[in-house]
């Protein structure tokens, strides 16, 4: 269950460390000292076996190259403990026996409801041993060989990486290092809820220290490149072996597999994992950056890693007061537009009314009875306000689609509309929505309500290929470090789809050129629209939060677009 032990490797000559070679042979060397025949064998160790007169062991939990693991019971406290016996081999080296009496200390002094508590270093007579709580469950590599594919799901991973940084944080503010972050060493209850981090300050030493390097510690599938380089570990080597669990976890295996120490070592050090297939890219996008090969390039806290899987998540409690705000503020702005709107309308209304009143009085006072002749005029005139009227509805009412849009996408993603297995599909649905809502109510406002079904169906499946590009862009991007934003392909991979449905929505057999000329103009005009992500035009001029761009963006990007439709084609007609 838990595995460390302290290694003893070659004693003469100076080595050059710079060559993972020959690194990586005096690990191997190590490893096999380790698992020698009866370097662990306790024949004497049965059940009801009492150790210092009071702890009376029961079944064995597990092993490693430090001993074994048993579950205990302390006659004197009368409660449950996990024993660990320290091997023989290691009890008789006092080196050794120093050195884990004295990282023993320091695990004692951590006192964290996410960290397994160590109670006690003790001795008796041959035995040498660690008092720990003791954990119902098991650990994550083992309860990921239950999980269908040994995966985890997104939103469980980044729940196990949020509830690990707590323990970290506080671990490292004590200046404490944990050097051996793994699936193993992290237990998780039956009802999946509680997670502890386990073997703090006791890592597995590969290499041990020398004049020319600090002592390589851990299990060597999870330590950091800067290690093996002769670095001193701080805080980012957990980071960095963080991300290595978070990637099995999702994955279903460890990105690095090599036949030998050597080996490991240089995948370590030179390859870049394969990316993260079926993971939102989002969730991706921390797990890389989590396993940079530079430090400097990872998250330089575990506080600064939770505060990302906290925004992933939707837990970042200000960032959710800044949407609400932003929400609240934008629905004031919309509000106070529409009374100075219905005011404008009345004032217009009672100029109307003054206007006819005066028009249609004769030489007495009375209105003047209607004729065929008069009726004609009003006929007119009502035409063209119905005409004018309903130009103003489709370019205010495509504003208003953008602005509905942006809010039912947002609840998508935040997850409060509908529920899904996989976190990626709250962006595939976001984007479908959007594209949907933008494209089927202008057009049924413009035309009738089957053209606005025909835009429901072209909306969809323009904002399942927005979302297929932006996925395919975002793994290309990871895999080739493009520095193109983010945000701005996100935007380009929602505009253009907008753009060329629209154009789809006004296809004319009989007149092809005016369609292709109207399908460039549309086109065009969602490009264009891209300005304003780049300017930061809605976090300068409103002050919106990076969550609440798009109720600025697509209001803009649909009234661009169907504006730009509709002023061509009024020129066009004369």
């Amino acid at each position: 269950m838990f595995f460390r032990a302290w290694f003893k490797t070659v004693k003469n000559g100076a080595m050059n460390f710079d060559r993972s070679e020959e690194l990586g042979t005096q690990i191997d060397h190590a490893l096999e000292g380790d698992t020698a025949p009866g370097s662990d064998d306790f024949p004497e160790i049965q059940k009801g076996f009492f150790l210092a007169d009071r702890y009376r062991l029961d079944s064995k939990l597990g092993e490693g190259g430090m001993g074994i693991v048993l579950g205990g019971y302390d006659e004197q406290l009368q409660r449950k403990i996990a024993i660990k016996l320290v091997k023989p081999s290691l009890s008789r080296n006092k080196v050794s026996v120093e050195m884990l009496r004295q990282e023993a200390k320091v695990s004692m002094m951590l006192t964290h409801p996410g960290i397994m508590r160590l109670i006690n270093f003790e001795q008796d007579g041959k035995y040498t041993f660690l008092l720990m709580e003791y954990v119902e469950g098991s650990n994550l590599s083992v309860f990921r060989k239950s999980r269908r594919g040994g995966k985890f799901k997104g939103i469980e991973v980044a729940g196990i990486g949020y509830k690990m940084c707590g323990p970290l944080e506080y671990a490292h503010n004590k200046n404490v290092i944990h050097r051996d972050i793994k699936p193993a060493n992290i237990m998780i209850d039956p009802g999946l809820s509680h997670l502890k981090l386990m073997d703090f300050g006791i890592a597995r030493t590969l290499v041990c220290e020398s004049v020319e390097r600090p002592k390589i510690a851990g299990t060597l599938a999870f330590i950091a490149p800067e290690v093996f380089a002769g670095a001193a570990p701080d805080r980012r080597v957990d980071i960095y072996a963080l991300g290595l669990t978070l990637y099995e976890l999702a994955a279903g295996r460890h990105p690095f597999h090599g036949k030998s120490a050597s080996e490991i070592i240089d995948l370590h050090n030179n390859t870049v994992p394969e990316p993260l297939a079926g993971v939102d890219s989002r969730l991706s996008k921390i797990i890389f950056q989590c396993i940079e090969k530079k430090p400097n390039a990872r998250f330089q806290t575990a506080k600064d890693l939770a505060g990302a899987l906290a925004r992933y998540l939707d837990l970042d409690d200000r960032a959710k007061m800044s949407r609400l705000k932003g929400a609240v503020d934008i629905e004031k702005r919309n509000v106070a537009r529409k009374i100075r709107e219905l005011e404008k309308k009345k004032i217009e209304l009672e100029r109307e009314k003054r206007k006819f009143k005066e028009t249609n009085t004769d030489q007495s006072g009375m209105l003047a009875i209607e004729t065929p002749k008069s009726r004609g005029w009003m006929d007119v005139m009502k035409d063209q306000t119905k005409v004018e009227s309903g130009k103003m509805l489709l370019t205010g009412g495509a504003a208003m689609a953008g602005l509905l849009a942006a809010f039912t996408g947002a609840m998508i993603a935040d997850g409060k509309i509908m529920y899904f297995e996989y976190a990626e599909n709250y962006s595939m649905f976001s984007s479908i929505a959007i594209c949907l809502i933008v494209i089927s109510v202008p057009a049924w406002l413009k035309f009738d309500r089957w053209m606005g079904l025909a835009g429901a169906a072209v909306g969809s499946v323009m904002g399942y290929l927005g979302f297929l590009f932006n996925e395919a862009y975002t793994i290309y991007s990871i895999e080739h470090e493009t520095t193109v934003p983010f945000d701005l392909i996100a935007f380009l991979t929602l505009s253009i789809p907008i753009g060329i449905g629209v154009s789809i929505i006004h296809i004319d057999k009989e007149r092809i050129s005016h369609t292709l000329a109207l399908a460039a103009i549309a086109i065009v005009a969602a490009i264009v629209s891209t300005a304003l992500p780049i300017i930061h035009f809605a976090e300068g001029v409103f002050g919106l939060a990076e969550e609440n761009v798009n109720y600025v963006y697509l209001p803009a990007i649909t009234f661009l677009v169907w504006g730009s439709v509709e002023l061509w084609e009024r020129w066009i007609e004369g």
